[in-house]
């Protein structure tokens, strides 16, 4: 079954530990998410969440993997977010932007 993200935030203890560590702003995961990515569902977290990863680019070609927590039906909490950087991350990346 494919995942449709149809609503998405961030708390803003998120918002700012993406800004700090990974120079990433919530715009451009809003950006990256908007072209309707393909979700991948993750091991679940320690609490047992259901998490997921999206592959997705900003309006500036900007790469981003973007982890999610799903929060009911329909709607995702952004976990973080970041550019691959590791050559492995990269490989992904592209495999799974295909």
């Amino acid at each position: 079954m494919k995942r449709r993200i149809k609503r998405v935030y961030a708390t803003d203890k998120a918002k700012a530990h993406m800004l700090k560590k990974h120079r990433v702003t919530f715009e451009e995961v809003l950006e990256a998410l908007e072209k309707a990515p393909t979700l991948y569902r993750t091991y679940p977290s320690q609490s047992g969440e259901r998490r997921y990863v999206a592959f997705g680019r900003t309006e500036a070609g900007r790469q981003l993997i973007i982890i999610l927590a799903l929060e009911g039906a329909d709607a995702f909490r952004v976990i973080t977010a970041y550019e691959p950087k590791s050559k492995k991350q990269k490989r992904r990346f592209r495999r799974k932007e295909r």
